[in-house]
């Protein structure tokens, strides 16, 4: 298992400006602190974790056969991914969860769930090699 500590500034996030006086960006609480992976050695899974300030349910949706994304029951952030990794690569699998994540984000309306999006695709991608150290031990 890898843990992997965040740091909110390294990842920008656009901020949307409303009026001349009200400006919009993520909330703290939709930044996750760190990102773990593991793989399960039984099932093949492998599961990359985000660990946020708060405690919130997920909801497991299928993103494709052999991708699955948990996503909080009320914010809609991305709280965990599970993949099917037996063939997987660390770049293979990277690029399976920024393709998925890419192709939310366009379905998205709200502007917490975009940036959040936006902010797991960057950390998945820049951090692609401690996340998925476990398929290499």
């Amino acid at each position: 298992m890898s843990l992997v500590t965040i740091r909110a500034e390294e990842y920008a996030t656009e901020k949307q400006q409303i009026g001349k006086k009200l400006l919009i960006e993520l909330s703290p609480y939709d930044i996750p602190s760190e990102v773990k992976g593991e793989l399960d050695k039984e099932s093949g899974i492998f599961h990359v974790y985000f660990l946020y300030p708060d405690k919130e349910d997920s909801i497991s949706r299928d993103l494709n056969e052999k991708l699955s994304i948990k996503v909080g029951k009320h914010s809609g952030k991305i709280l965990g991914f599970e993949v099917k990794a037996a063939k997987y690569d660390i770049n293979e699998l990277a690029l399976t969860i920024v393709s998925a994540v890419d192709q939310q984000i366009e379905t998205l309306e709200k502007f917490n769930q975009k940036e959040n999006y936006k902010l797991i695709r960057s950390v998945v991608d820049r951090e692609r090699n401690p996340i998925f150290s476990d398929l290499t031990a």
